[in-house]
């Protein structure tokens, strides 16, 4: 290996053009690079077989780099109130909106919000877990009217499941798209 990779570095895999731009996750050893790629999430690559191309001269900023990171991350069959803590740790002040299937959900202090400001049904979403929903042909609808009221949120997408799989699931909105 001749490169060295430094975190925040955006980079394409040579070989695999279909992964999209990746960030660097934390500067390389000797063979190891970490990085979250946008559309396979994150991946270890050996740099004893591959020389991943570095797009752009500097790293992303701090900002950038936390945001990327997040929204490359695939959950893959987790529990929505493990997602929920998860997202709820690193963005507290955003409604966590979770796609399941042809509807989405909120949970815990989210879904009292909505029960609140839009009198949405509380309803137990698992064993001491309350949650509020509403049908994915709304999800427009309610996107425009919580960027005009200011609120911030974050949806959390369903990904495509052809071979009946685990689930997976992503982060596909955060809004505003700065923390």
């Amino acid at each position: 290996m001749s490169t060295k990779y430094f975190k925040g570095q955006l980079i394409k895999h040579p070989n695999r053009p279909e992964w999209g731009i990746g960030v660097v996750i934390k500067d390389s050893d000797e063979n190891i690079l970490n990085v979250s790629f946008e559309i396979v999430g994150t991946k270890v690559l050996s740099l004893e077989y591959t020389e991943p191309e570095i797009v752009g001269s500097t790293p992303i900023s701090e900002v950038e780099f936390k945001r990327r990171v997040e929204k490359h991350r695939i959950y893959v069959d987790e529990p929505f109130i493990d997602i929920y803590h998860d997202l709820k740790s690193k963005y507290p002040s955003h409604v966590v909106i979770i796609e399941k299937g042809m509807w989405y959900r909120m949970l815990e202090k989210d879904a009292l919000f909505f029960q609140k400001e839009f009198k949405y049904q509380i309803v137990e979403h698992a064993i001491d877990v309350i949650g509020a929903g509403f049908p994915s042909w709304f999800l427009e609808s309610l996107t425009k009217k919580l960027r005009k009221l200011e609120i911030p949120y974050l949806i959390v997408s369903q990904l495509p499941n052809p071979n009946n799989a685990k689930w997976q699931r992503k982060v596909s909105e955060i809004f505003p798209s700065k923390q």
